[in-house]
């Protein structure tokens, strides 16, 4: 009975498909975002991008917090 507790507390219950609900979560990509993504990143283009950014800001547009 005890192990079965803290089995389901630390198990995650299965939600389904998770892809469709996600798919309408975000904006999508525009085409210059999505082909640059695929492109090589150099360390110092991420540490500028790091560095530049304010504690709990966005960096863009896309809303996500950093």
């Amino acid at each position: 009975m005890v192990t079965q507790f803290y089995k389901s507390l630390f198990t995650e219950p299965n939600h389904g498909n998770v892809g469709f609900y996600m798919k309408y979560r975000f904006k999508p990509l525009e085409a210059d975002v999505t082909q640059s993504i695929g492109g090589v990143v150099e360390k110092d283009e991420i540490r500028k991008a790091v560095f530049d950014m304010g504690a709990w800001k966005a960096p863009g547009p896309d809303g996500y917090p950093a």
